[in-house]
This record gives structure tokens, C-alpha cells and sequence, in this order.
């Protein structure tokens, strides 16, 4: 009868892996790594460390909310504030899509004042002392390409400057301050919505006037700036076909 060949009982062991060793990867498959972990302890992080390491966030609180327009003009287009009289509070000075010029006592949100004729489109700003009378002014550049200075206190019409452009406007910018002829004291920088800068005194007199020409639409305020350090501020005019115009006054 024939035997058998026996079978030797010895397997083929696979060698002993320490915890932290990885363990060799199986063809086709991804390699993974088994780490120890502390006991009692997780890896992952908990909700209140998470809170921890977040900014913390505050709701804002509503102070006061008020209605600008009459209905359909009542957006806010322009907007700036001031501390234009006595009273201790800031106010709250914005232009609406129909023209109207409103100033707001900024601790209560009730209306100190309204200005209607400057025409719409209009924009508001700045707000100071532009006269050096010791009273805050309220500068509105209106629809009809003039200038007005405003009492901050009351909103009446102090000066009303010649017209700067005989163009129909599609936009008017606020006006800045600034400057230009290095005396220490702000002038009155306006731009109408068709690209003319004019530099205003603090009683309204037009002292200077840049227009690039071709009616080059003007859509943001200029900017003020001491760029070349010569002690006068120059004008930056964005223009709406993407040029910026750095403009010296005299």
C-alpha cells in the first residue's frame, strides 16, 4: 500500500509588528498607519476647544432705524458724518436717490434737518468748517453741476457756487477736501458726473477747474493726496474708461 508524504505541522509565521510600526500595504490598496492612542483620551477635537479657538462672535444690537425717502427715492446714496453743531451727539448726514439731503441726530436717529432742492442725482459731503467761521458746513454737489454749502446746524443755504458743467449728468460724486496749495487749510475739491474737477474757496469762488475732456464719465469722489511730498495735496481722478488722473492745483 502506498504512504502518504507527511505534512509538516510548522506554519509559516508572519513576523511580530511592534503598535506604532505601519503595517506593510497589501497590493491595490492604500497604506495605513495604526498609531497608539492614549486611553481615555480622543484625537478628535472637542466642541468646547473648537469654541475656544474660534473668534467669538457677537450679535449687533439695532439702535435706531429710520426711513429716508418717500417711497420709491428713499434709497441712501451718499452718506457722511459729523459733529455739525453743539450738541454732543454725531450726525448722521445722507443723500437719497431723489435728491434730498437729511441729517439725522446720530444717538437717536430722529431727522435735525432736510434739504430738497439740490436735484437728484445729488451727493453729500464733506462736512467742516470750510469758512474758518468756527461753524461746521455741509458740502452737497447737486444735480445741476453747483456746489452748496449747507449750515450744519439748520441746513440753510449759506453759498451756492457758479456751474461747473454745462453737461447733463449722468452721476455726481461727492466732494473731498483737501489741500492743494499747501496753506494748512482744506479746500473744497468737487467732480461732476461728465470728468470736471473744480477747486472751490471756503466762500464758494471757483479757483481752478481740470477737465480731461470728451466727456469722460465720473462715477467715485476724488482723491486727496500729498504723492509727489511737496507739501500740497494732489487730486487722483478714477475715471469711469479705467484711468486714474493725478491732477496738480496751483
Amino acid at each position: 500500500m502506498a504512504t502518504r508524504p507527511r505534512r509538516s505541522s510548522s506554519r509559516r509565521r508572519s513576523p511580530r509588528r511592534s503598535p506604532t510600526t505601519p503595517a506593510p500595504a497589501s497590493a491595490g490598496s492604500p497604506s495605513r498607519s495604526r498609531t497608539t492612542a492614549t486611553p481615555g483620551r480622543s484625537s478628535r477635537t472637542s466642541p468646547a476647544t473648537r469654541r475656544r479657538n474660534s473668534s467669538p462672535r457677537t450679535p449687533g444690537t439695532r439702535e435706531w432705524t429710520r426711513s429716508l425717502g418717500t417711497g420709491t427715492g428713499d434709497a441712501v446714496v451718499w452718506a457722511t458724518a459729523a459733529d455739525v453743531d453743539d450738541d454732543p451727539a454725531v450726525e448722521f448726514i445722507a443723500t437719497t436717490a431723489e435728491g434730498a439731503t437729511v441729517a439725522l441726530d446720530g444717538a437717536t436717529g430722529e431727522t435735525e434737518w432736510r434739504f430738497a432742492d439740490a436735484g437728484s442725482p445729488a451727493a453729500v459731503g464733506p462736512a467742516l468748517d470750510g469758512d474758518d467761521d468756527g461753524a461746521v458746513e455741509v458740502y452737497v454737489t447737486g444735480a445741476n453741476a453747483r456746489v452748496r454749502a449747507l449750515n450744519g446746524s439748520t441746513g440753510a443755504v449759506e453759498w451756492t457756487s457758479d456751474r461747473l458743467s454745462g453737461a447733463s449728468l449722468r452721476s455726481v460724486p461727492s466732494a473731498v477736501a483737501a489741500d492743494v496749495d499747501g496753506d494748512g487749510g482744506p479746500e473744497l475739491v468737487a467732480a461732476t458726473g461728465d470728468g470736471t474737477v473744480a477747486v472751490l474757496a471756503g466762500d464758494g469762488t471757483v479757483r481752478a477747474t481740470f477737465d480731461r475732456g470728451g466727456d469722460r464719465a465720473l462715477y467715485t469722489p476724488p482723491v486727496a493726496a500729498d504723492v509727489d511730498d511737496d507739501g500740497r495735496e494732489e487730486v487722483l481722478v478714477p475715471y469711469g474708461d479705467g484711468r486714474l488722473h493725478a491732477v496738480s492745483f496751483d
